[in-house]
This record gives structure tokens, sequence and C-alpha cells, in this order.
């Protein structure tokens, strides 16, 4: 007989909207049990989702309390900090700086530290520079993490930046390859580019381009494309519902993509040639992150990039960055991958639910 458990409840706490996530492990095989989606935006978007979730806690279908909790780029800010021979007896204080000075909170602010630089990497003309990612979070979005889950009665065990989930989830689909492999994550709001040697992060980078400016970018090209149809009218009349003020915008993107999707069919070619440019940015950006991690590892290079995140599969995106990008490309699907059974809908948006994924395997070996 083959004993089953259940991973820890995931919770990230994204742009758009919340994702909670449970699996079951039996012998080596992990299911999905348990899957919801609660729309939330906005800094106080954890507490309306412990207010949406707690009258029907009970039909959940969540077992035991343990949770873990995955933060977005609004909660937490990365900073790369390079330290040199003369710099080096200040580190405490340079990180601590640092933290400071990237995020403002009446209450505090909460930052960790992590080296990039592997033992005897130090080679060449930096071979006495060290760099750090600095982590930092304000105290006030972590009690409104904190206070929400325990108002479901449930015990946090772990508080991660989106990035290492996602790594998590995806180290075990790139198993085959002793290589470094990277990861885009075009995010509603934030977009990061990571780089994994031997399932851990070596590179991570905020990129400019994110999941909202490529949204635009594709909704600028099919209204100048059927700029007298009626689809074209509303989505006119919700962008211009948009410039109601900062918490207003993140609500656009769920609203506008529908629209977009429709809209898209047929009109390939016309997405492509709009995307062009933002593409060659955005490899430009991709080729600066590759030289500068290969230069500090040795003249590694990676072999392959996964897309995740609001971006990753709006239409035509992924065929416009692997035109753009030199290496095998692909939106990522760990569950197919890794043989999760999960429900339809999760496995119609594996890209989206790769940072939960992440956080229930946080207990895998």
């Amino acid at each position: 007989m083959l004993l089953s458990r259940h991973t820890p409840i995931a919770v990230h706490f994204g742009a758009l909207d919340t994702r909670i996530l449970q699996l079951r492990e039996s012998g080596k095989r992990l299911a999905v049990t348990a899957s919801h989606c609660v729309a939330a935006q906005g800094r106080s978007r954890q507490v309306a989702v412990a207010e949406n979730l707690a009258p029907r806690l009970k039909d959940l279908q969540l077992r035991g309390s343990d949770c873990a909790i995955g933060l977005s780029g609004q909660e937490v800010t990365i900073s790369l900090v390079p330290v040199d021979a003369q710099s080096r007896a200040r580190l405490g204080q340079i990180l601590q700086e640092t933290a400071t000075r990237s995020v403002q909170d009446e209450e505090g602010v909460e930052f960790r530290c992590l080296p990039l630089n592997p033992v005897g990497a130090k080679e060449g003309p930096d071979q006495m520079r060290e760099e750090y990612l600095v982590f930092t979070m304000g105290n006030s979005d972590r009690r409104r993490c904190l206070t929400s889950v325990e108002a479901l009665k449930w015990r946090p065990v772990s508080l991660e930046a989106g990035a290492f989930p996602i790594v998590r989830a995806l180290a075990p689909t790139m198993a085959a390859t002793d290589a470094p492999w990277g990861v885009l994550h075009l995010g509603f709001s934030h977009s990061l580019f990571s780089i994994v040697v031997n399932g851990e992060i070596r590179f991570l980078k905020q990129m400019h381009l994110s999941g909202e400016r490529l949204l635009g970018t594709l909704h600028q090209a099919l209204r100048d494309g059927e700029s007298h149809s009626q689809d074209t009218a509303r989505l006119a009349q919700m962008l211009a519902a948009s410039a109601n003020g900062p918490e207003a915008e993140p609500a656009v993107g769920p609203a506008l993509l529908p629209e977009i999707q429709r809209q898209a069919v047929g009109n390939a070619r016309v997405i492509l040639q709009a995307l062009k440019l933002e593409m060659e940015a955005l490899s430009a950006e991709v080729r600066a992150c590759v030289r500068h991690f290969s230069n500090r590892h040795r003249g590694q290079q990676i072999q392959a990039i996964r897309l995740t995140g609001f971006g990753a599969s709006l239409p035509e995106v992924e065929n416009a960055v692997c035109a753009a990008m030199t290496l095998e490309t692909r939106v990522a699907r760990p569950f197919t991958e890794l043989g999760i059974k999960a429900p339809e809908e999760v496995l119609a948006e594996e890209h989206l639910w790769t940072v939960p994924l992440g956080l229930a395997m946080r207990n895998q070996a």
C-alpha cells in the first residue's frame, strides 16, 4: 500500500489574482487536490482574499494548516550589490543601507541577501569583487500577508519572493541537462530574468518589458488594424477607464485580455510585426544578462529559456520571443512535463500556476 500525504497550502499573492494550490503525494506521483483563484488587486488585496475565502473555507478541500506564501514584485524589491575588497569590511552596513533605500515603509523593512558567486569562481579582472542580491520587503506588506493567512487559521511556514518557487517548480523539468538555463517571468507589473545552475539561482534581474506593456502593444496594434470594429470601440472604452489612477490599472489586464484574444485570431502577422521592436529590446537585454553571467562563471552559456507569467501566453508572444532569441525558448508547462494530475483549468494556464506549484513543492527532495 502507498501512503499519501499533502503538501503545504501554497498561496501566491499575484498582482492580478491570488492562486491557491495543494498537492497530494503518493509514492513518487503528485496530483492536485485543490486549486482556487481569487481576483484581487492593490496593496490591500491580501485582506480581500481572506474575506473572500473565510465564508467558504470548509468547501475548499484543503488539508492541514501549513501555508507557504509567495510574493509578487509589488512586495519584494530586488537590488544587485557589488562588493570589492575595500568595501567588504562594511558588507553588513552596505546591505542594510541598500535595503533601506529600496523600500519606504513607515513600519520599517526586512531584507535577505543571496551571494551570487560560487566558491572558486572569482577569477579574472573581477576576482576580488563579489555580488549579492538583496531582497527587501516593507514590514507593512509582510504584516498584511501574514495576518491574512492567519485569519484563515493557516500557519505560515515560509515567505518567498516569486523567483525561487518558479525555479523549484521548473528544475525537475530541466534535470536532463547539466548546462545553465534561464527563466523569463513576464509578470503583469514586474518581469524577471533568472539564470539557474544546478538548481540554484546564480543571476537575477528585473527586466524592463512587462506583461502590462505587452498587453498595451497588442491592444494598439489590433486597434490600428481594425479601427472601425465594434470590438475595438469597446477596447478603447476600457483603456480610457484605466486612466482613473494607479489602483485602477491592474484591473484592466483581465478585462482587455479576452477581447485581444478574440481579435488576434487571423492577425498573427500584424501582432508579430507590432511585437518586433519590443522583442528586439528584450533579446538585447537578455543577451547582456547572459554575457554578464558568462563573464562571472568561467564562460558558461545557458542552453534554454522557459517563459512564465501573465505575458507568456499573450497572442504570438511565445513565437515572437523564440524568433528573437538564439536559444530554445518556450512557455513552461511543469504540470504536464512532471506528470502531475491537475484540473483542466490549471493545465490551460500552467505558466500562471508555476509559483504556487513551486511553493507546494518546497518540501520535495
